[in-house]
């Protein structure tokens, strides 16, 4: 999958919010921590309901 797909996927969604991944996120392989995914989705539902930034 190329990242031009992608970044057309991601312009579909009217709500969106950048997030940075920290050290402690991801595992010794290099993958991303299953209960990080419920954190970013509490941190971009909290921004949306205070009416952050739409982009």
């Amino acid at each position: 999958m190329s990242s031009n797909y992608c970044e057309s996927v991601i312009e579909n969604y009217r709500h969106r919010m950048p997030l940075q991944m920290r050290f402690n996120d991801i595992d010794m392989l290099g993958h991303l921590n299953n209960s990080v995914y419920l954190t970013f989705m509490d941190l971009a539902k909290a921004r949306y309901c205070r009416g952050g930034q739409r982009r």
